[in-house]
């Protein structure tokens, strides 16, 4: 879910180790979509916004962050 706060935007983001997804929003609240993630990277849900992202990025991720 995107929610926005001020000036501060926050969004779920989960991790996966699947090449391929299904999302059905936080509370089922969408109808099943199935996506399919590059290696590279991460797929933002249509629906509800959610960003399922490869595991494996997390640690560069944050460390991209912090710097």
């Amino acid at each position: 879910m995107l929610t926005i706060w001020g000036n501060k935007i926050e969004q779920t983001i989960i991790y996966v180790k699947e090449d391929q997804i299904s999302c059905i929003g936080e509370d089922g609240d969408h109808p099943k979509v199935y996506y399919s993630i590059p290696e590279s990277g991460f797929v933002v849900c249509g629906y509800c916004n959610i960003k399922y992202m490869r595991e494996d990025l997390k640690d560069s991720i944050n460390v991209e962050r912090s710097s």
